[in-house]
């Protein structure tokens, strides 16, 4: 019962918000821009953290339009 409210309290995310946070791969070289699939779709997105190269994870960190912007996944987690 105690998660039912907690839920009913908690933060809205669905929609491209919802995607924040959430993983993708990459499906070109990001320099620093390119294409990422998330979510079951092809995005376009821009890497804040450099050149990532094609088949590498990425975590998005924010979304702007229909442009992702996502970060490298370090190996190791980070």
């Amino acid at each position: 019962v105690a998660k039912g409210i907690a839920a009913q309290f908690g933060r809205v995310r669905s929609g491209r918000e919802g995607l924040v946070g959430e993983t993708g791969r990459a499906t070109t070289d990001l320099k620093p821009e390119g294409q990422v699939y998330a979510a079951g779709e092809d995005w376009s997105a821009y890497s804040e953290s450099g050149n990532v190269k094609k088949g590498e994870q990425v975590e998005i960190i924010a979304v702007e339009g229909v442009i992702l912007r996502v970060k490298k996944i370090l190996k190791g987690g980070g």
